[in-house]
């Protein structure tokens, strides 16, 4: 068989691929899951019955804000970083950080504001471990998008994809749990959102490694 025969032979046997998704039309279509996601969830759980007059508070309001912002800009760099050469948009982590920065300033000035002598919850653990239970579904389903593509950035993908899963777990959260306590918000909220980035890492090279 002569070297054209083998390329037609080859050209022949070729299936056709699909294209990869655009990382904005991947974006948005987690953003709609994740809205409905978190719509079920309050739900089912019921809303705080004070969050009226909490959304009315500048500093509750943008705590929300920024936690949707985070949640959002981790979307986009997971999108992005699912891509071999990040769809060669610079420095994709560089949103998450910014967000999650206005976020901990948020966060102090909440602090710096905040009754301290207000009574911390008991379940500060078991709080937790419900924001974590409720970050596995979104977790599963973001590492089971990454290991369909070609990620070459599989430590950062699995580190903004874990810290996605934990925002929306924290988002429901934040609107359905009736505390006041800065103190348990930040060491058993947030906390273990940075400790999720942190495991993230791992399990980005030892599920998304190819």
């Amino acid at each position: 068989m002569d070297s054209q025969d083998l390329i037609n032979q080859l050209a022949e046997d070729m299936q056709p691929v699909k294209p990869a998704p655009h990382p904005l039309r991947m974006s948005v279509k987690w953003a709609l899951v994740a809205a409905a996601y978190i719509a079920i969830f309050v739900y089912v759980f019921g809303a705080r019955p004070d969050i009226a007059d909490q959304l009315s508070s500048p500093l509750f309001a943008g705590e929300i804000v920024l936690l949707a912002a985070t949640l959002l800009a981790c979307m986009w760099s997971t999108a992005l970083l699912a891509y071999p050469d990040s769809y060669q948009k610079d420095r994709p982590l560089a949103a998450p950080i910014v967000s999650f920065t206005l976020l901990i300033c948020m966060l102090y000035a909440q602090w710096l504001y905040a009754d301290l002598h207000i009574a911390i919850p008991m379940h500060g653990l078991i709080c937790t471990i419900h924001i974590t239970i409720l970050a596995l579904p979104p977790a599963t389903l973001l590492f089971y998008s990454l290991s369909r593509m070609a990620s070459t950035h599989y430590i950062q993908a699995g580190a903004v994809a874990l810290l996605t899963a934990f925002s929306i777990g924290g988002l429901i959260a934040r609107l359905t749990e009736m505390t006041d306590s800065i103190q348990h918000i930040v060491v058993w909220h947030y906390l273990p959102m940075l400790a999720a980035a942190a495991i993230g890492t791992l399990l980005g090279r030892l599920l998304l490694k190819w």
